[in-house]
């Protein structure tokens, strides 16, 4: 029992350890993007986030897997189904417009 109770504490340290890291990836992300300029200089450009977009999607993926398969985590999982979803979204926007505007990176 010891030991089962130790392993879910690990566990849930890990995923603890990996919202923080993927938090701070995505403010990392849209930080960087504030500092860059809208318009015609094409510093916005999707293809100049592509990567960091793919490696945070990672990140939220395994988040909500995880979240899915431990036991009561229903809401848990549930916050990051709408995370992935809104993160999707605007990924798709800034690929769809090239570009992504400071009011939306600001929420």
């Amino acid at each position: 029992m010891i030991l089962k109770l130790k392993k879910q504490s690990s566990r849930f340290i890990d995923i603890s350890e990996q919202i923080e890291m993927t938090s701070k990836a995505v403010d990392r992300f849209y930080l960087f993007m504030l500092e860059t300029t809208e318009g015609k200089d094409r510093d916005r450009a999707y293809s100049n986030f592509l990567k960091d977009y793919m490696n945070i999607e990672v990140e939220l993926n395994s988040l909500l897997s995880k979240n899915k398969i431990r036991p009561l985590n229903e809401n848990s999982a549930k916050i990051f189904e709408i995370t992935l979803e809104l993160w999707l979204k605007y990924k798709t926007e800034q690929k769809r417009d090239d570009t992504l505007n400071n009011n939306v990176i600001k929420l």
